[in-house]
């Protein structure tokens, strides 16, 4: 009896299709690129934003408005992670840091596009003009140095009252200045009047809506020249959630939204309420 051949062997790889070997050869070199790589690098994503005073008001709603658009999020404060509740807060790489000594966190610059600047403060004049000014001064020239793209610096609407609060108003000038001078078209400052949204004071919520939403309804209806009015304009100039205020600093420093005024570079309160 005749036996039928035995089946040829399987194809060297020199014999292959070409499609396949060079399928195969890319597929080694990725192999190889990837695991030749520091393990941190591949499982982390890359820090895209910053944000100093992120456990604040407005910060907190800034670190959430940056997850929401999948981005990696750290948050310079002095206090490190705060006592929010939320999933939020564990998404939030949180630095334990003073803003205004640059060397203790200008090492997470690193990777970063844009940085959002929300300390504030109320004090004496000269206490609110170092929380106001020199520490969101000393974050706009952190950034500049770590070669950040973009940077928003959340500024306030001016009343045109020079008796009321100085040392706030004048420190929100000096950093607005100074974000200018740095960043130019990539930096701007947002000036919001009176933000509105839950606000946690301890173990407490207490519901800012519930004034600033009627009233900022009632207010937009208004003619805008009316607000530019000293006095007028304390009284009559629309309050604005703090997640428009959020969703336009970083459209803005993820280049998706400009203010009107490109010269000052400057998000006026009607600015904000467009992204609310």
């Amino acid at each position: 009896h005749t036996h039928p051949p035995p089946p040829p062997p399987p194809p060297s790889p020199t014999h292959l299709p070409p499609q396949y070997t060079s399928h195969n050869q890319s597929n080694a070199r990725a192999f190889l690129f990837l695991f030749s790589r520091p393990l941190t690098s591949i499982c982390l994503p890359s820090a895209q934003v910053l944000v100093t005073g992120g456990n604040g008001f407005v910060g907190s709603a800034v670190c959430r408005a940056a997850l929401s658009k999948g981005l990696h999020v750290i948050s310079v404060n002095r206090s490190g992670r705060p006592n929010l509740k939320g999933d939020w807060v564990d998404k939030v790489v949180w630095v334990k840091a003073d803003t205004l000594e640059k060397e203790q966190w200008s090492s997470h610059l690193e990777g970063v596009k844009g940085v959002v600047a929300c300390v504030g403060g109320f004090g004496s004049n000269e206490v609110m003009k170092k929380i106001c000014g020199s520490t969101n001064v000393a974050a706009a020239e952190a950034a500049k140095q770590g070669g950040v793209e973009r940077f928003a610096f959340i500024s306030a609407h001016d009343y045109k009252l020079p008796f009321l609060l100085s040392g706030y108003y004048e420190g929100k000038q000096m950093a607005e200045k100074t974000v200018k001078d740095l960043f130019g078209q990539n930096g701007a400052s947002l000036r919001p009047g009176f933000i509105y949204g839950d606000r946690v004071v301890g173990d407490k919520v207490i519901k800012l809506g519930l004034i600033g939403k009627p009233l900022s309804a009632v207010t937009q209806l208004l003619p805008k020249s009316i607000t530019t009015l000293p006095f007028i304009s304390a009284a009559l100039l629309p309050p604005v959630p703090v997640e428009a205020v959020a969703n336009t600093a970083v459209g803005f420093v993820l280049g998706e939204v400009q203010p009107s005024n490109t010269e000052e570079m400057r998000f006026s309160v009607y600015d904000i309420l467009k992204n609310a």
